[in-house]
């Protein structure tokens, strides 16, 4: 079972947030999230829990 994270950039009511979105390969199914409005604090979470960040999606710029 390999677990896999990504990260967005999202701005919501002129707040910038980062959201995880954690995945399980074999499945490729959603298992877990996590906010924060520090960037560092969501790369944080996910090293302790032993999530590969794959992918960072900046949404603002959309």
């Amino acid at each position: 079972m390999i677990k896999h994270a990504e990260i967005h950039k999202i701005k919501i009511e002129n707040e910038i947030r980062y959201v995880a979105k954690m995945y399980v390969t074999y499945r490729d199914k959603m298992i877990d999230s996590f906010s924060s409005s520090c960037l560092e604090k969501v790369v944080e979470y996910l090293i302790s829990k032993e999530y590969v960040i794959t992918n960072y999606f900046d949404m603002t710029e959309i």
